[in-house]
């Protein structure tokens, strides 16, 4: 049984049909693409990742005994590529364990970031966190599952991520179980 379609109707079911088509590349927009990792935190334009946190023990008996929180941290810049930005690391990472501040050491000297070329000469760098414990106290609750809640700070952008000691080792988390 054959049915007849008039020239008005086919132009109308094919502009409804293109439509549709063009709406499916939509709905992938609507999932969670830009799910982060646990490690992983955006502030602004700076896509943040910590990994290879240790405990780093250092100094000598004449200028005190010093321990340090120590990680690689990667930022990415995702900004467009005309943009080129410059921000000092000092004050960029601050945290505390206990209500108690460990003093950042490093990183030190200026953050430059551009996705000019590709992002290839400053798209991406990975630098050495370091983090001093000021006190035996703040140390030990570290070391025994007490959070270190890292504050992360770049162009005015604020984000929190959290150092723990979980499944005996040291990671980072952008959210407490």
């Amino acid at each position: 049984m054959a049915m007849k379609m008039g020239r008005r109707a086919f132009l109308k079911t094919s502009a409804a049909m293109a439509v549709a088509v063009s709406m499916t590349g939509l709905l992938g927009g609507c999932s969670d693409g830009d799910t982060l990792a646990p490690n992983e935190v955006r502030v602004g334009q700076y896509l943040i990742s910590i990994h290879d946190l240790t405990i780093g023990y250092g100094g000598d008996e004449s200028i005190g005994l010093k321990s340090s929180l120590k990680a690689k941290v990667t930022l990415k810049f995702e900004g467009s590529a005309n943009e080129f930005q410059t921000t000092g690391y000092a004050g960029m990472f601050k945290a505390s364990v206990d209500g108690e501040q460990l003093e950042t050491v490093a990183p030190v000297g200026w953050l430059v970031a551009s996705n000019f070329m590709g992002g290839v000469p400053f798209g991406k760098t990975t630098v050495d966190l370091e983090m001093r414990f000021k006190t035996e106290e703040a140390l030990k609750a570290y070391e025994s599952g007490t959070p270190a809640e890292l504050t992360i700070k770049i162009s005015g952008n604020t984000a929190t991520m959290y150092l723990v000691k979980q499944n005996g080792k040291y990671v980072a988390l952008r959210e407490l179980a």
